[in-house]
């Protein structure tokens, strides 16, 4: 395994100009390590880093996009973001409480597909139980979309 602190004094090239980035398989043939594969390892925390440090704002508007729905701003006062239609809808949740809770469960009550995205999707799956709702957790999904993880 290759060591985080060997890596940073290599010179700054991409990973496939780097002379280790070669070896022969068992068969004969030679392979190459991919910078997509690199984003997964585990000592790679500089994506992960990233996407901790990342605003309600940029969370939001990112998901909007991802679901491809009309952009609409960030209302600090709401204690969820909601987006969609009655088929497919979206919620963020920012901060989770009680008040939370229950509007998550009214929105899944409502029908269609929901996907509820917060930073702590166990508590409120234990609460809304629907199979109309998937739950995603921030900041894992969005390093798992941008950032190359799986």
């Amino acid at each position: 395994m290759v060591c985080h602190s060997y890596l940073a004094l290599l010179p700054d090239q991409g990973v496939a100009e780097w002379p280790w980035n070669q070896w022969p398989d068992g068969r004969g043939t030679g392979g190459r390590i991919s910078v997509e594969s690199v984003a997964e390892w585990a000592w790679n925390t500089q994506v992960s880093r990233v996407f901790n440090d990342i605003q309600h704002e940029q969370v939001w508007r990112a998901l909007q996009l991802i679901h491809g729905v009309p952009l609409a701003g960030y209302e600090k006062g709401a204690p969820v973001q909601l987006a969609g239609n009655a088929d497919d809808r979206l919620v963020y949740v920012p901060k989770l409480s009680e008040a939370v809770l229950e509007k998550v469960t009214r929105v899944a009550g409502l029908g269609g597909r929901l996907v509820v995205y917060s930073w702590q999707p166990g508590q409120i799956r234990q609460r809304v139980e629907a199979p109309n709702v998937a739950f995603e957790k921030i900041p894992e999904f969005l390093v798992s979309r941008f950032g190359g993880g799986k």
